[in-house]
């Protein structure tokens, strides 16, 4: 009975991320999402490091039959990073520690030497000098980082997509699956235009601009940088 009471609360956990990772695929927010798979992921908040390097995320932290998932939702490690946050426009920014939860695209805070956890929805953020805004885009808001902005601006967004396992033992605990890589997706917006997505190629680029573009600037080769972007977008914003 045991044994299976175990199976029947891992098959719940696997059936709580699934629903998680078909959000993250079609980037759509259902209810479901709001409800337990939201709880499943936020609570993987205790991440560590073994002794080989390998990072990975503790879920039902303190109870019996401990999952493990390896990897981070977060998106650095340690999780804890220095930053500010601005609760809303026009107010100044407060220093904090800063957790971004990828996976649930959530932002959590702690102040001073305080350990209490708080999470919030600023308007924007910073982490070191990395600096993000809230910006709703597709019927939700999700954060994204300036890396430009002035009358054309650039942006990226991250996500982390993972894989699921059938559960197996891990130490003293249960591995039910690992967080892959971070995810980088690059926006452009000129003025008065909508964002458009491309990749840091010169053709993806060069669809995104459409005429508003001096092709000196850009150079040889089909992969572009981001300061190869910031350097046309420098360019266009001087004329």
């Amino acid at each position: 009975m045991q044994v299976l009471t175990h199976f029947l609360n891992s098959l719940l956990t696997i059936s709580l991320l699934s629903q998680t990772l078909s959000w993250a695929q079609s980037g759509t927010r259902s209810s479901a999402y709001n409800g337990g798979m939201r709880f499943t992921l936020a609570h993987g908040r205790d991440v560590r490091q073994d002794s080989t390097g390998q990072v990975y995320t503790l879920f039902n932290l303190g109870k019996k039959n401990q999952q493990i998932m390896k990897g981070t939702p977060y998106w650095a490690y340690p999780t804890w990073q220095h930053g500010s946050i601005q609760l809303k426009t026009g107010m100044a920014e407060t220093p904090c520690q800063i957790a971004y939860n990828v996976a649930t695209n959530e932002i959590l805070c702690r102040f001073n030497q305080d350990t209490t956890t708080y999470q919030l929805e600023p308007v924007a953020f910073k982490i070191w000098d990395a600096k993000f805004v809230r910006l709703t885009q597709h019927g939700y808001p999700t954060y994204y980082q300036i890396l430009y902005q002035g009358d054309a601006q650039l942006f990226s967004s991250y996500k982390r997509q993972m894989k699921l396992l059938l559960p197996q033992p891990y130490g003293s605990a249960y591995l039910i699956g690992y967080f892959l890589g971070l995810e980088r997706y690059y926006y452009l917006k000129l003025p008065n235009g909508l964002f458009h997505t491309f990749q840091l190629t010169r053709k993806s680029f060069l669809q995104a601009m459409g005429d508003n573009v001096n092709r000196s600037l850009i150079p040889p080769g089909e992969t572009l940088t981001v300061d190869d972007v910031v350097r046309v977008l420098t360019d266009y914003d001087a004329h």
